[in-house]
């Protein structure tokens, strides 16, 4: 496994934690919906429940985006040396110019660095191409006809083959590794914008499903209490045949 190898499974690896922990916020999302709070809002209160369904939206769409571009890492199509020819990348500007247009930027990024990726085996990558599939026929004569051939031309042969493969794997391994890390920078550019698309809608729509109860009027009920009166001072005190209190008849 080369270096750009390690780093592109790198990369991929994050991308599948990522996905995994999206769609769990989605599903939590969901379950905690109070989709209940959207029955009640009617009547008067349906531009609440308009502002609560588009917010809803907006939140889950969100992240459904942030999900397909993460998710679009794990699925790139894998670059090849074929892939990376000016005839095949022609073609795919006429079919597919959007791929087409990739693949044409790939190329220009190895051909950037020939020293350190193929320099030794081939002077450009159609050259490179051309040597790895005569290599390949010459490998594959010398197999059927091996008795014929002696055993320094068989190693000669198998070592051609080698060198010319391990660079052709050298650039494909850094194209697929260029390519993922480019997805990579695009989602973290865009991961902030939608991620708080998200977090707007959320709020948008906690505050939508839960309307001000209009203020009710407090009854107040006051009770009056009458005293009792006191039976021996009206008999005794207030009676005008007894006359005052304490006096001698």
């Amino acid at each position: 496994m080369s270096r750009f190898d390690e780093a592109t499974d790198a990369l991929r690896s994050t991308a599948k934690w990522l996905v995994t922990a999206l769609t769990g916020t989605a599903a939590a999302l969901v379950a905690g919906v109070q989709l209940t709070g959207l029955g009640e809002l009617e009547g008067a209160n349906w531009p609440r429940l308009i502002v609560a369904t588009v917010a809803l939206g907006v939140a889950l769409g969100s992240i459904g985006v942030l999900i397909r571009d993460t998710a679009r890492i794990l699925t790139d199509e894998f670059v090849t040396l074929t892939d990376l020819q000016d005839a095949f990348i022609n073609a795919q500007l006429t079919t597919d110019p959007a791929r087409g247009a990739e693949l044409r930027r790939l190329e220009d990024r190895v051909k950037n660095l020939r020293e350190e990726l193929y320099r030794q085996a081939a002077p450009d990558l159609g050259t490179l191409q051309r040597r790895l599939r005569e290599a390949n026929t010459v490998s594959a004569t010398i197999v059927e006809n091996s008795v014929t051939y002696s055993q320094q031309e068989i190693d000669q042969a198998s070592e051609r083959v080698r060198v010319l493969r391990a660079a052709a794997q050298e650039v494909a391994d850094y194209a697929n590794y260029d390519r993922i890390r480019t997805l990579t920078s695009e989602l973290r550019r865009k991961r902030s914008a939608v991620a708080g698309a998200a977090a707007a809608g959320i709020v948008v729509f906690a505050w939508a499903t839960n309307p001000a109860s209009p203020n009710k009027p407090v009854k107040v009920q006051i009770e009056r209490s009458v005293p009792t009166p006191d039976p021996t001072h009206h008999a005794l005190g207030n009676n005008p045949l007894n006359g005052p209190r304490g006096s001698i008849g």
